[in-house]
């Protein structure tokens, strides 16, 4: 992410030091989730549903998302948590907080079954307080679904644009007012879904990520003058 680049430079003032963001296959994803052809029919008549997945952990931000859930969750809609559990506490934490009906703990599912899911959720979350680059996050916008974040590692980058909404660290008020206002979003939610899939087609496919790493080690080998377009620039 850019604050990386930004950690380098300052260490190594006279290093040249590009930014290559971590690549999707869109085609994989796409074959992945293909024998879910019953995910349009759930999304029409089914009960629309928030997926939260990752290691289900403070760390993740999950205990600030159950807490967001319980202050005020969108009506009509259920919390699936996706990840390994850390123990029993964030299940202990649901029932204490009367929630036990509108969230699921899934547990850790293979990655075939986890993009179905994300797939046919109402909207992505992942309320992190520390990120690296957050590989379920592309895989939500590859699947145009919409992405409620945190601005931690390279999330504002990714989301950057109207391509997700972004939520302060460890603030359950803020998030759960966010959850409601995506979902209650109609048209306005599809079109930062599509944002958000377009951007992950432009910036984030693996053929276009392939293409700036040639164009760096041409640079560094000397072999060729790349051209500068290649190069990530946003």
């Amino acid at each position: 992410d850019r604050r990386s680049q930004s950690a380098i430079a300052q260490r190594a003032p006279n290093a040249e030091c590009e930014v290559v963001p971590n690549p999707i296959d869109l085609s994989s994803v796409e074959a992945l989730t293909a024998d879910g052809s019953d995910v349009e029919e759930r999304e029409q008549v089914g009960e629309p549903y928030v997926l939260f997945a990752g290691h289900v952990r403070n760390k993740k931000g999950a205990s600030d998302l159950i807490r967001a859930w319980a202050l005020g969750r969108p009506l009509g809609w259920r919390l699936e948590m996706a990840g390994a559990l850390d123990g029993h506490y964030h299940q202990d934490l649901a029932s204490e907080l009367g929630l036990g009906g509108s969230i699921n703990f899934a547990g850790d599912l293979p990655q075939s079954e986890l993009l179905r899911l994300m797939r046919g959720c109402g909207m992505f979350c992942l309320p992190s307080h520390t990120e690296g680059f957050p590989n379920a996050i592309l895989e939500a916008m590859s699947l145009r679904r919409p992405v409620i974040a945190t601005p931690v590692g390279a999330v504002p980058e990714m989301l950057a644009g109207g391509a997700g909404v972004l939520v302060p660290v460890g603030d359950p008020e803020r998030l759960s007012l966010a959850l409601r206002h995506v979902a209650s979003l109609a048209d306005q939610g599809a079109a930062m879904a599509n944002l958000a899939y377009n951007r992950v087609r432009t910036s984030y496919d693996m053929p276009v990520v392939f293409d700036q790493y040639l164009a760096l080690w041409h640079l560094a080998t000397g072999r060729v003058s790349p051209d500068p377009t290649r190069l990530c620039s946003w």
